[in-house]
């Protein structure tokens, strides 16, 4: 909108994304969300479409190769098994909640509350199919292996995931701007914390 390109635009993130997984310790979680990010954003410089099913084939691929032994380790597994099973089923579950809120398609004029249907409605859908997708995916592998699955943990995700999402939105431009030594970290920390907090 304020006239950046778009090769301007991704060689002004790349660094950052490199700063942000160097930061997050190299996890297989946030790796694979940069190589995903990475070759989806690369790709149309060389002419290719952006497909994120290779994007997500080529982190899994690109990690085992540097450390096969991620395969057993359990962030790698939930990381890449929730992934999966929301680049499967999470559009048409969302599609499916989303539909219940649609207005008449032959009505001759607009419905009231169609903003509410766009901003309020359709987000709710979209973190409740990811929610359900999330637990439904996770819930055998978290049985296997803690021995417990709590079905009180849907409801929890509805909150959490926005609350995460805010938290990842605001914390990281914090933490770049906490490197200038004149700015007071106590001030900046405020707003993620009120999310961790919330």
């Amino acid at each position: 909108r304020v006239g950046v390109t778009y090769r301007f635009r991704v060689w002004f993130i790349l660094p950052i994304l490199l700063v942000f997984v160097t930061w997050s310790g190299w996890r297989a979680s946030s790796l694979r969300a940069v190589i995903m990010l990475v070759s989806l954003w690369v790709a149309p410089f060389w002419y290719r479409r952006t497909k994120v099913s290779q994007a997500f084939a080529l982190a899994c691929c690109f990690i085992l190769a540097i450390s096969p032994g991620q395969i057993a380790d359990l962030g790698f597994q939930y990381s890449f098994l929730l992934v999966a099973g929301l680049l499967l089923l999470a559009p048409e579950l969302s599609r499916s909640i989303t539909s219940f809120g649609q207005p008449d398609p032959w009505a001759p004029v607009a419905p009231q509350g169609s903003r509410i249907r766009r901003w309020i409605w359709l987000p709710f859908s979209r973190s409740l199919a990811v929610s359900l997708v999330c637990v439904l995916i996770s819930a055998p592998l978290t049985a296997a292996i803690f021995n417990l699955f709590a079905p009180i943990s849907f409801v929890g995700n509805l909150f959490a995931v926005p609350m995460v999402f805010m938290i990842l939105l605001t914390g990281f431009p914090v933490m770049l701007l906490s490197l200038f030594p004149f700015l007071d970290p106590d001030v900046l920390w405020r707003i993620p914390l009120f999310f961790s907090d919330s």
